[in-house]
């Protein structure tokens, strides 16, 4: 299989749309059946900054020396922190799917929310494992909704 270059980065796209045979992503359309596979993986989140503690550290030292600049490097590195920190429990619900074809090219979709990625592989499972009944389906990635144009995937998640 050969590899992408751009498997580190992540499909920006809002909607899934499967049409009988086709699974299209933003302006790409894959036939269905030229998946070899698909898989999920939990996003890994961002490592913590050092230097946001090496800040904190020499504003301390400097504490009594520079109290001024002691405190912009203290609240610089707080705020560091903090923003470290809500970036790791926003990505404790993100989930990638990964979709890679035949001729191995890869297609890496974030979700935001880990349950409704898993009704969508169990979606795209089914309709690959039954191509002789087309479906239209609509995955809308950032609302977490379904919109079947036929009776395929009846409610199968809703918020």
């Amino acid at each position: 299989m050969k590899k992408d270059v751009n498997i580190n980065r992540s499909v920006e796209t809002d909607y899934l749309k499967i049409r009988g045979n086709s699974l299209e992503i933003q302006d790409t359309t894959i036939q269905l059946s030229n998946i070899s596979l698909f898989s999920t993986t939990d996003i890994e989140p961002k490592k913590f900054p050092i230097l946001s503690a090496v800040l904190i550290i020499i504003g301390v030292l400097l504490f009594t020396k520079a109290l001024f600049a002691a405190a912009i490097l203290i609240v610089a590195g707080a705020i560091w922190i903090g923003l470290w920190y809500f970036s790791v429990q926003e990505t404790k619900e993100m989930t990638r799917l990964t979709i890679i074809t035949n001729s191995g090219n890869v297609f890496p979709i974030i979700f935001n929310d880990r349950a409704f990625m898993k009704k969508v592989v169990e979606t795209m499972s089914e309709i690959i494992g039954d191509p002789i009944h087309k479906r239209d389906v609509t995955i809308n990635i950032k609302e977490c909704t379904f919109d079947n144009g036929s009776s395929a995937v009846d409610n199968l998640y809703e918020k």
